[in-house]
C-alpha cells in the first residue's frame, strides 16, 4: 500500500497458497493521479523481491486484454503471456494469464 499524506493511491494484493511455490498477483491499482510517477514498476519489484526471498518461483496474474497500458507494464519487468480466459471480466473481455518464473 502507498500513501500520500492520509490517502490511499496504490496498492497491490499478492496472495501464496499453502504449500505453493507461486504467488499470485490479484490485484494492483494506482489513482488516477498517481500514474506516470513508476508507483506500480515499485510495487512489481516489492512483490517480486518478497517472492525470491520466499523461495517462490512464479508469479502469475490476469489481465484485461483492454489493459494495454498493464499489459506493456507486466511485459517490461519480465512476465510473459501463458494463456487466454475468454469472456472473464464482467464487461465480456478475456483475460490474459501471464507468469514470470525466478
Amino acid at each position: 500500500m502507498v500513501r500520500d499524506k492520509n490517502k490511499i493511491i496504490a496498492y497491490l494484493i499478492f496472495l501464496k497458497r499453502k504449500n505453493s511455490r507461486k504467488y499470485r498477483i490479484y490485484s494492483i491499482a494506482i489513482a488516477p493521479e498517481a500514474r506516470g510517477l513508476g508507483i506500480a514498476s515499485k510495487l512489481l519489484i516489492y512483490a517480486e523481491s518478497r517472492a525470491i526471498k520466499s523461495n517462490i518461483h512464479q508469479i502469475a496474474l490476469e489481465v484485461s486484454e483492454k489493459n494495454t497500458s498493464a499489459i506493456s507494464l507486466y511485459k517490461k519487468h519480465g512476465y510473459r503471456e501463458l494463456g487466454f480466459r475468454p469472456s472473464y471480466y464482467s464487461d465480456g473481455s478475456a483475460a490474459i494469464i501471464m507468469i514470470k518464473d525466478f
